[in-house]
């Protein structure tokens, strides 16, 4: 077994320390304070805590004098303000907070492009009075919907996952007679396999079925006389008929790729009627058969966008119109139309 190495210590090597005298508590030298000063002293020092309560009670105040010292109406939201950028005084002056507005994307009016001079147009939806020109900036973005803005590519016949066949006719008419025989289509995108293809019929008005005009079973460009299977003779001085296309695939959502459809006549290189892009596309509507379906969609169309800087205040309230006017200028209309007054 080890030895402790604590040596033995007898208890006469113990004494008391301060056996013959009171222990008092220290007095205070300074004034003693409470529970609530002594907090308060505590959150003084405290410049954080101090600098957040303050600006809490900024925004308490606020909320409850602000209503009543405004002559805003704080209840209704207008609309021509409430998408406003911010706007300080002075610092306006810098170029900080200055009421200016920064959008990017926005579509350009194809009705405001000059090819002549060059100009690339105004963006949709704002005057371009308050557009500033040094920081116009124009570029192109793919799209696929059915705006006007949306410009060229093509228009697909796209078919539905449970269906074989999809058909679509033009809205407006075509005029056939024999000067104006003559219908050309160009397919850009068909799947060349010998049981997809595209159809082409007319229906001249006093028939009662669609007649087989053609069949498109590769890309390119395709022209067809409509004389070629209407009577000549039965319709000499010409018809009216809508162009209708059938879409036939044995494969699930295949489509086919129209880029234009045009009408020409004997008499000119020039077509009569010339649909591509966005006039195509909206001139097209399915046409409602059992088991058939598909959708009319658009590829590799463009829009023309623009990125700027906008002055939406100068915009807002540049254009107002009082609508009311002063008492004097009503006393003066009085007394020079006195006949209007009762």
């Amino acid at each position: 077994m080890k030895e402790n190495p604590i040596p033995k210590i007898s208890k006469e090597q113990f004494e008391f320390v301060q056996s013959n005298e009171k222990i008092f508590d220290k007095e205070f030298e300074t004034k003693p304070i409470g529970y609530f000063q002594d907090a308060m002293i505590r959150f003084v020092k405290n410049k954080t805590n101090v600098v957040a309560t303050s600006i809490l009670i900024i925004l308490i105040l606020m909320s409850v004098f602000q209503p009543v010292l405004t002559s805003r109406n704080y209840t209704r939201i207008e609309p021509a303000v409430a998408f406003l950028p911010p706007r300080i005084p002075y610092l306006e002056n810098f170029g900080i907070a200055d009421g200016t507005g920064s959008f990017r994307d926005q579509p350009v009016e194809i009705s405001t492009i000059n090819q002549e001079t060059e100009f690339l147009g105004n963006p949709i939806g704002f005057n371009p009075t308050y557009i500033i020109d040094e920081t116009r900036e124009y570029s192109t973005l793919g799209c696929g919907d059915f705006s006007p803005s949306c410009q060229g590519g093509q228009t697909v016949l796209r078919l539905l996952a449970s269906t074989q066949a999809m058909t679509v006719r033009t809205i407006q008419f075509l005029n056939f007679d024999l000067d104006s025989p003559f219908v050309e289509v160009e397919v850009v995108g068909l799947n060349e396999q010998e049981e997809t293809y595209l159809e082409l019929y007319v229906r001249p008005v006093a028939t009662e079925e669609p007649i087989l005009l053609g069949v498109i079973q590769e890309p390119g460009v395709h022209r067809f006389n409509v004389y070629d299977v209407v009577s000549a003779e039965e319709f000499a001085e010409g018809f009216d008929s809508t162009l209708r296309l059938r879409f036939v695939s044995p494969d699930r959502f295949d489509f086919v790729s129209i880029e234009s459809i045009a009408q020409f006549s004997l008499l000119s290189s020039e077509p009569t009627l010339y649909l591509t892009g966005q006039p195509l596309l909206t001139s097209l509507q399915t046409f409602s058969i059992p088991s058939e379906g598909g959708n009319i969609v658009r590829q590799n169309a463009e829009i023309q966008v623009m990125s700027f800087q906008y002055a939406s205040y100068e915009a807002v309230f540049g254009n107002r119109v009082e609508n009311g006017f002063p008492q004097s200028r009503y006393d003066e209309i009085v007394l020079n139309n006195p006949a209007c007054v009762r």
